[in-house]
């Protein structure tokens, strides 16, 4: 399977689920709300900060100290921003840290909110910082993470997205759909991708087949086991959606879709 034909994969995949029935809430949200209102922009973090889990709610005076920068940084915001010359001029200020917790200590940066704010506000013309995305790039061995394990921004980030984007005639959107969906594939995290109760409860968990003591995990350990299940032999579902997702799930793990691009320095 080359690239374009997993992406084809993932935007059959997300055909009415959850996901982008709130991408497209947000849309609206930003149609109907001001780019330099704080109360709007306070609006729309809260959303986008609830909708991808980035978690600034548990941050004091986060939400407040974001404003301020994003209106800082609104005049460059547009459909034709140069990414690239953005990155490098504003990197500091969007890798400054964010928030603290309830005994003052510093919570780190928000660049996966910041640019999820700055995709929207885009029209997505910005590429998402996110997990799912920087974890997509190490398995295809398009980045290297750090020796230390942690995640951190970095303008070779952008810069391969950048590459993939152009060399392939995609969009940033598509690209947001191909990482977050393959991250949840890969993880074993298939809530998002199922479009109603009905269908987790007799397309997916009935056809699973867990034993007494796969029932009793939790969430984490269950999405592992999940993923174990993903890539047997055996298929799982009779579900068409959920077939594609497990056959999308055996390409993940036996198949590198970037190997003929020139991408790592």
């Amino acid at each position: 399977m080359n690239f374009k034909e997993r992406l084809n994969l993932v935007q059959d995949i997300l055909s009415d689920c959850p996901y982008e029935t709130q991408k497209e809430k947000i849309i609206e949200l930003f149609k109907i709300t001001k780019n330099n209102v704080k109360e709007d922009i306070l609006l729309r973090l809260f959303v986008i900060d609830s909708c991808y889990s980035t978690n600034m709610n548990r941050r004091l005076f986060g939400f407040e100290e974001l404003i301020d920068l994003i209106l800082k940084i609104d005049s460059q915001l547009n459909e034709n921003i140069n990414i690239e010359k953005f990155i490098e001029i504003n990197f500091k200020l969007l890798n400054h840290n964010i928030g603290i917790d309830k005994k003052g200590n510093s919570k780190g940066h928000a660049f996966s909110l910041i640019t999820k704010y700055i995709y929207f506000r885009t029209k997505f013309n910005f590429p998402i910082y996110d997990r799912l995305v920087y974890d997509g790039l190490v398995e295809e061995k398009l980045i290297k993470r750090p020796k230390h394990q942690r995640q951190e921004p970095s303008p070779k980030y952008f810069k391969k997205l950048i590459d993939i984007k152009d060399k392939y005639n995609i969009t940033f959107d598509d690209l947001d759909k191909y990482f977050w969906v393959c991250g949840k594939v890969r993880e074993g995290n298939l809530s998002l991708l199922i479009s109603d109760i009905k269908s987790y409860n007799n397309d997916f968990l009935d056809k699973l087949n867990l034993d007494k003591e796969e029932q009793k995990l939790k969430s984490d350990k269950f999405n592992e086991k999940l993923s174990e299940k993903l890539v047997s032999e055996k298929e799982l579902f009779d579900n068409s959606k959920l077939k594609k997702v497990q056959k999308l799930a055996k390409s993940i793990k036996n198949e590198r879709v970037f190997d003929n691009l020139n991408l790592m320095d």
